[in-house]
């Protein structure tokens, strides 16, 4: 078996197909998998700060378990907030 030099392997494999199809270049190239990236009217960046009396937060915590399949307080505060807002904008 004859010792060959690591450069010459190294190009004959690069320009078989499979190799040729694997470098960055080509992936870069590649049509992009998953979702669409939102534009940034879309994306929800502002913040709303609630304060509850431990009684509210209970009674929240409460309706997350028995009405949204257990979602936490905070999720059911946001549920909540941003049902009204639609039946808002519906009312317009």
């Amino acid at each position: 078996m004859e010792k060959q030099d690591f450069n010459a392997i190294s190009s004959q494999a690069s320009k078989s197909g499979v190799t040729s199809q694997k470098t960055f270049e080509k992936a870069s190239n590649a049509k992009k998998v998953g979702r669409k990236a939102k534009n940034e009217s879309e994306k929800s960046s502002a913040r709303v700060l609630l304060y509850f009396t431990p009684a509210e937060f209970g009674i929240l915590e409460q309706i997350g378990a028995e009405k949204f399949m257990g979602m936490s307080a905070q999720a059911v505060a946001k549920q909540l907030v941003l049902s009204y807002i639609r039946s808002y904008n519906k009312a317009d």
